[in-house]
């Protein structure tokens, strides 16, 4: 349901950025985490994006020379079958593509 009022929009605002900023901290701590356990030692750049995720991740990786997306979808399918973003992704990618099973 979209905001109606100033109030109510200033609030749906400032909630949306609160969960912008909690999701990116969350991203830092755990890649920071992951990077350390490996003993890797790289510069790593975040950024939080709003909007449907294939013409987020198509249009942030323009200039990409891989995407590297995990596929999701239940044990019961056919590994062949893919989601709609790792499908929309692996169909209009500028770039290689390389889909990771999550199962």
């Amino acid at each position: 349901m979209a905001p109606t009022d100033a109030v109510t929009r200033a609030a749906w605002s400032a909630d949306r950025h609160a969960r912008h900023q909690t999701a990116t901290e969350d991203l830092r701590r755990h890649l920071t985490r992951t990077t350390d356990d490996l003993g890797a030692h790289i510069a790593i750049d975040y950024d939080v994006r709003h909007g449907d995720p294939a013409t987020v991740l198509l249009s942030s990786a323009r200039h990409a020379d891989l995407i590297v997306i995990g596929t999701s979808g239940s044990g019961h399918r056919s590994p062949f079958l893919l989601g709609t973003v790792s499908q929309d992704i692996a169909v209009h990618a500028t770039c290689p593509v390389l889909l990771v099973p999550t199962n």
